[in-house]
């Protein structure tokens, strides 16, 4: 699959993805986006703000590849509404949408 990948979080576990997927699929060129890193292609992004996601948004535009592929590792763990599960009781469906897909990111990319 050719075109641009998208990994954001530049915590642990997104810099391994993108690390991985760099190694694995060489027709992808992957990008790791979060407030920093060392990572060979990064560019700067801050989730909670608007004026950083329209930069990713006009970004993404302005590259020549098509985006093929958007892994959110951002690890959201809480927010006003959305708080750590200590047992597997307290699972909630809403919470769970509201962790893995993050509306505020992927609303960018489909306006």
């Amino acid at each position: 699959m050719k075109g641009l990948a998208l990994v954001v979080g530049a915590g642990g576990i997104g810099t391994q993805i993108a690390k991985d997927l760099s190694e694995s699929e060489k027709d992808l060129e992957v990008v790791l986006c979060g407030r920093k890193s060392e990572f060979n292609s990064f560019w700067e992004l801050d989730i909670e703000h608007s004026q950083s996601l329209l930069q990713l948004k006009n970004k993404i535009s302005n590259q020549p590849s098509k985006l093929r592929l958007v892994i959110n590792a951002t690890g959201r763990l809480h927010s006003d509404s959305l708080k750590p599960e200590k047992r597997l009781q307290h699972l909630d469906k809403k919470n769970m949408m509201e962790s893995f897909f993050n509306k505020r990111l992927f609303s960018y990319f489909i306006s």
